[in-house]
């Protein structure tokens, strides 16, 4: 099951999992004018969500391993293929 929750006009909140027992799987942030936003994903348990990727405005896609709260930027994938391992 997939819910939505909204935290407020420019931040959505996605999550899945049955009623009860939802976790947090994708957040929605407006960086000023729509369609300009940033897109988080997450994995994991509920309670214990980690960032593993980040969509930007820009076309660029960041890539974060770690434990949840100290997740770091590992690679990240710019334009025409250029891509940076961190």
């Amino acid at each position: 099951r997939l819910y939505l929750g909204y935290i407020s006009a420019v931040q959505v909140q996605h999550y899945e999992g049955a009623k009860g027992a939802e976790r947090l799987v994708r957040k929605e942030l407006a960086k000023g004018e729509l369609p300009k936003q940033e897109v988080w994903h997450y994995e994991g348990e509920r309670r214990a969500e980690r960032r593993v990727r980040m969509d930007l405005p820009d076309g660029r896609v960041e890539h974060y391993e770690g434990v949840p709260g100290a997740e770091h930027k590992v690679r990240v994938e710019h334009g025409q293929g250029l891509v940076w391992h961190l």
